[in-house]
């Protein structure tokens, strides 16, 4: 008996080791042409581009994202190598946000108390867990883009120079 048990143990350990060395799917692939075409296109958000929409990007698996969004302006802390572009997409305000390699980290707004679902998005629509967004872990989407939030990141950038 306490052979098997040892035994299940071994191939659960197997197992997970095979899972964390699993080679990149198509969906990663997806992921990452999607995040440097989305830098890009946000890269060329300058302040001149405030209060114009914008046609959108097609991602990967072919879904439209910023689709007649109207750009309502950009953060960008160079010190802190954060990136926070913000748009309005019918009555809905969204935040854009990535951290280069080498930044340091954002701390995610709190979601409103009415609102039960996450609070912040992969480019893939993957639900982000973490309670920053982390340098390197691509864009970011922030429904809502709460606005106490966004002055705090304002804030709190005068900081650096």
């Amino acid at each position: 008996m306490r052979f098997v048990s040892l035994l299940a143990v071994a191939l659960a350990f197997c197992a997970l080791d095979a899972w964390a060395a699993r080679p990149p799917t198509k969906t990663d692939s997806y992921l990452d042409t999607d995040n440097i075409r989305m830098i890009a296109l946000l890269r060329g958000m300058t302040d001149s581009r405030i209060g114009e929409k914008i046609p959108g990007l097609t991602l990967q698996d072919g879904t439209l994202t910023l689709k007649d969004a109207t750009f309502l302006g950009s953060l960008i802390v160079p010190a802190r190598k954060q990136h926070i572009y913000t748009f309005k997409t019918g009555g809905r305000q969204n935040s854009y946000v990535w951290i280069e390699p080498g930044g340091v980290p954002l701390a995610v707004p709190p979601a409103p108390k009415n609102n039960f679902r996450e609070f912040a998005y992969s480019l893939s629509g993957d639900v982000y867990r973490f309670p920053e967004i982390r340098p390197g872990a691509g864009v970011i989407v922030l429904p809502g883009g709460s606005k106490k939030w966004l002055q705090q990141v304002k804030a709190e950038s005068k900081k650096w120079p």
